[in-house]
């Protein structure tokens, strides 16, 4: 089964979720009025929603 995934493919859509999450962090990290006082609680979010993401790609696979 590893020999038929698109590894370019996923390789390429991992390095967009990191960069994303990289870009979320950096967007939200000092804005206290959105977060709460937690820099990183959007950040959380965004690699949450990229975990279950993934699951359902495994799952789908």
């Amino acid at each position: 089964m590893l020999r038929r995934l698109d590894w370019p493919m996923l390789l390429s859509a991992l390095a967009l979720s990191f960069i994303g999450a990289l870009l979320v962090w950096s967007a939200t990290r000092g804005r206290t009025e959105l977060n709460q006082g937690d820099p990183y609680y959007f950040l959380f979010r965004h690699v949450l929603n990229t975990g279950i993401g993934l699951v359902l790609m495994i799952g789908t696979v």
